[in-house]
């Protein structure tokens, strides 16, 4: 941490660049989940995971508000299968764990790709922020 200080303390390039990387790699994450809900890949994500009733109530809700929705339903898909609460929905028998590891690998990956760059920008962005602060 106080290498980042000592960094932002020094010139205004390195302040910039410092402030802007997190930025950078936040927007990338969310370009990777936005090109994904944009394409048809969202079409083939929603019929991997077809038993859930609960999934397609939620993409009948927000596929009404165009792109933001789908931006919604990929982020909920990306949760549901990264995330430990997939293993409540197994539970609850909301969705099938034969549907989750079956789930397209290069897509799968994708997904986590896209979480990760948008966890971690959001981590650098706060940390950045309050080294300026």
């Amino acid at each position: 941490m106080s290498l980042l200080v000592e960094l932002a303390s020094s010139s205004k390039s390195w302040k910039l660049f410092i402030a802007l990387t997190p930025c950078v790699i936040l927007l990338t994450g969310l370009f990777i989940i936005t090109r994904l809900a944009w394409t048809k890949n969202l079409e083939i994500m929603l019929s991997a995971l077809k038993s859930s009733e609960w999934l397609r109530f939620e993409s009948a809700i927000w596929s009404m508000f165009g792109l933001w929705g789908k931006f919604l339903i990929t982020g909920t898909i990306a949760s549901l299968l990264h995330w430990p609460i997939k293993n409540l929905h197994i539970r609850l028998g909301k969705i099938k764990k034969e549907e989750i590891d079956n789930f397209p690998k290069p897509l799968k990956y994708q997904l986590l790709i896209g979480e990760l760059l948008i966890a971690i920008g959001a981590l650098l962005c706060a940390i950045t922020y309050h080294a300026y602060s």
